[in-house]
């Protein structure tokens, strides 16, 4: 005889979706690191940087004009708060908001990676996910450490989904807000619309790109009469973030970074090579795949967005290239995962394989929670 508790078991188990026992290990992970870096490392995430900046831009966000920071996460920031009566501390608010944020990242991510697959499309959106939460370095601890760069990523991640849907309208909108929560995600954004405006040639798609310019021009006025500069939203970047600082007019973030950096400069630069790397296979094998492909061009615009990371940004904020480079998790998952699965390898040497570097992975998440607390400050990437 089975219990109520088997009987409750076997009765729900097949109801859920792959996603939500990903949620549940994801989740966890992230709390894990989140602990051991603020109560085992003691590392003060309000001390420096930019998770005290997006929370001062929280508080006067009656005046979203930060030349540096988009509004989107700020914004969130302050409802948040009113919603909670200020209850929470900053650190803890904006950690509620990076879970719920990465939670929506991982149930786009799965959706799209197992996209177009009748067979193992769970495995495909497992080792997607994996991949991406997991990302060298960045995965978790860059949401344990709660700034603006899941915010980002997750509606831009949710507006593919709903393009791939023929949902021209919702994704166009939903890029919009990816515009207005990070300058990173902006060529992302612009290539994931064109792409998608190539494979959908009609007046919805037109109106969903009309709608994605929206809410950033809104800014862009506004700011401009606030700073009496019309290109208040972008002159800081240029000087910042693409000026180079060495004399290669471009790879200077690539190149500068492993012959200045010390040795935290050349494991940064091997990164982003790596990524680049990375970058240009995905961009070879979409190109070759054929045309009739729906994840085509978005594989295009994905590795082409990263690529011009690797190309353009200086020393300074060359680490941005890996942070963001996670992206690719999605193609590479297209068109390598997939290739593996259907190559006639066992599922258990596929398993192993997969669950031995994912844990690699996983321990270089605490590796750099360690570095972030301990070296950061003196020597940071």
């Amino acid at each position: 005889m089975l219990s109520n508790v088997e009987r409750i078991y076997r009765a729900i188990m097949p109801q859920l979706p792959g996603w939500f026992w990903l949620l549940l290990a994801v989740v966890p992970l992230v709390l894990v690191d989140w602990f051991f870096l603020g109560i085992v490392l003691h590392y003060d995430f309000m001390a420096q940087g930019d998770v005290f900046d997006y929370w001062q831009d929280s508080l006067s966000w009656r005046e979203p004009y930060n030349s540096f920071h988009m509004p989107g996460y700020a914004f969130t920031i302050a409802v948040v708060r009113w919603a909670t009566g200020g209850l929470l501390s900053p650190t803890i608010t904006m950690l509620v908001i990076t879970l719920v944020i990465v939670g929506l990242a991982v149930v786009a991510i799965y959706q799209l990676a197992g996209y177009g697959l009748v067979k193992k499309a769970d495995f495909a959106g497992f080792w997607a996910v994996g991949l991406f939460v997991l990302w060298p370095m960045v995965g978790i601890s860059y949401v344990a450490y709660p700034i603006a760069d899941m915010f980002g990523m997750a509606p831009l991640l949710i507006a593919i989904w709903l393009f791939l849907k023929k949902k021209s309208m919702s994704g166009g909108l939903i890029l919009g807000l990816t515009l207005i929560s990070h300058k990173a995600m902006w060529p992302f954004a612009g290539l994931i619309m064109v792409a998608h405006l190539a494979n959908m040639r009609t007046k919805r798609s037109a109106a969903g790109a009309f709608l994605m310019m929206v809410p950033l021009t809104a800014i862009w006025i506004l700011g401009a009469f606030h700073h009496d500069e019309t290109f208040w939203l972008v002159s800081s970047n240029l000087d910042f973030e693409f000026k180079s600082t060495s004399s290669l007019p471009v790879l200077d973030g690539l190149v500068g970074s492993m012959l200045y950096g010390g040795v935290s400069g050349l494991v940064k630069g091997l990164m982003v090579a790596g990524i680049g790397l990375l970058a240009l296979v995905v961009i070879v094998r979409a190109w070759k795949s054929p045309a009739e492909d729906e994840r085509r061009l978005y594989s295009l615009a994905i590795g082409v967005g990263v690529l011009a990371l690797v190309v353009l940004l200086n020393e300074r904020e060359a680490w941005a290239t890996v942070r963001f480079g996670r992206l690719l998790a999605v193609p590479v998952v297209w068109y390598f995962g997939t290739s593996a699965l259907e190559s006639g390898a066992s599922a258990r040497s596929i398993r192993i394989g997969a669950i031995g570097i994912l844990l690699c992975l996983l321990a270089s998440q605490f590796a750099f929670s360690y570095y972030m607390a301990r070296v950061w400050t003196y020597t940071p990437l």
